[in-house]
């Protein structure tokens, strides 16, 4: 379900982000993909190491994207929704490290779409 701003402020629906175990186990694996030894996060411009971290995760947020949008079609726009859906709430929940988690797996993901790397059937939905 796409939540507007006002609604992403209501404690109901911030509790259902705060305490979904799918949407932490997302944040989680994106972050241990994404996290170097060395330099902090892995640069933006090596955009084959985006791709496979995005290709190790993307059945998780497939099944995540199915759970909030059971009637939408799992196109780009409605995945870029439901990411930034997650990052604004829990922006609002205060929880800033997972929020920088889903940011940075919303700059990873509009990268590869600008890139045209994200894999699509003839219909126009993620695969």
């Amino acid at each position: 379900m796409s939540y507007s701003v006002k609604e992403l402020k209501s404690p109901h629906v911030l509790s259902q982000f705060r305490f979904h175990p799918l949407k932490q186990l997302i944040a989680a694996e994106w972050e241990s993909r994404r996290k170097t030894r060395e330099r902090g996060y892995i640069e933006l411009k090596n955009i084959e190491q985006i791709l496979a971290c995005y290709e190790e995760i993307k059945a998780l947020l497939f099944i995540g994207f199915a759970l909030d949008f059971p009637d939408d079609k799992r196109c780009p726009e409605m995945m870029e929704t439901y990411i930034r859906q997650c990052c604004i709430a829990y922006g609002f929940m205060k929880d800033i490290p997972t929020r920088n988690i889903w940011l940075d797996l919303i700059e990873c993901f509009l990268l590869l779409w600008e890139e045209d790397l994200l894999k699509m059937d003839e219909d126009g939905n993620l695969i």
